[in-house]
């Protein structure tokens, strides 16, 4: 049976007091190009029946708008906005999507999903790794750059390594109807709060919560999404051989993990103090 899938792409273009990124300093031709390119691939996904929205916020946006949340004052909310009118519907679909703007989904990660549902339990979600492309062209996964720490759960799936990683954030969720129900179960469903890094994060870390989210560990393309624009704090170059870096790696030293200018400024006042004494 085809699936129905009720998909809410979060669609913003303007200024904004709560954050920073592609949607709120990047070129319109760009980004309008970047968006349109997300939501024909969500359309498309193969064996489903998406009904596919545009959510946003009044004239702030460069594609026409399906549903307009006019009375957000803060863009941020926007996510938690989406994700309660989307979840108002749960009886109506058999599948859910909410998902950035940027972020464009492969059909075989659609598949993986599919697939990973027929012999998972209701708490567990095989989540994409979201990735990026540095300025040589090296693909890697922001949100293990931002963030590399992994939990000690794992297993396998098709032949892969699975396990669950400290962040939650992919810029998507993607639940059956099962899973959101059992989401809706577990959360507090008036919660708008600040739970990982800003609003729109916070929103999908909030119905991601009851949730052991797998993530491929040794093939992190196996099951992935793309993200389109860049992290603001992404690098231009990341280290081929050791993009996620951490404190298990024997050869880093603590040092490694300072800032320049944080390391500049302790040895200048350094040198001030040994002055001062001498």
């Amino acid at each position: 049976m085809t699936p129905r899938v009720l998909c809410h792409v979060n669609h913003y273009f303007g200024r904004s007091r709560g954050f920073v990124g592609g949607s709120t300093r990047g070129k319109e031709d760009q980004r309008r190009k970047t968006v349109s390119r997300c939501v024909k691939a969500l359309r498309e996904l193969p064996g489903a029946d998406v009904d596919l929205r545009v959510c946003g916020v009044g004239d702030n946006s460069l594609l026409p708008l399906d549903t307009s949340y006019d009375q957000l004052d803060d863009p941020t909310q926007l996510v938690y906005e989406s994700l309660y009118d989307m979840a108002s519907r749960v009886d109506e679909y058999d599948y859910f999507i909410n998902v950035e703007d940027d972020v464009l989904v492969p059909p075989e990660t659609w598949l993986n999903v599919l697939d990973f549902d027929e012999g998972s339990l209701v708490n567990e979600i095989l989540h994409p790794n979201r990735m990026e492309v540095d300025d040589t062209g090296f693909r890697y996964c922001v949100d293990l750059y931002g963030n590399p720490m992994w939990t000690h759960q794992k297993k396998t799936y098709r032949g892969q390594t699975i396990q669950v990683a400290v962040t939650p954030h992919s810029g998507i969720l993607i639940m059956s109807q099962a899973k959101l129900r059992y989401a809706l179960s577990q959360i507090d469903r008036s919660f708008r709060g600040i739970v990982f890094a800003k609003g729109m994060e916070s929103a999908l870390a909030h119905f991601h919560a009851p949730f052991s989210l797998y993530r491929t560990v040794d093939d992190i393309e196996f099951h992935h999404v793309d993200h389109l624009d860049r992290w603001k704090h992404s690098p231009r170059v990341v280290h081929r051989d050791n993009p996620y870096r951490t404190f298990h790696d024997a050869s880093l030293s603590a040092t490694d993990l300072v800032p320049p200018f944080v390391g500049k400024m302790y040895r200048s006042l350094k040198r001030l103090v040994a002055r001062a004494r001498s």
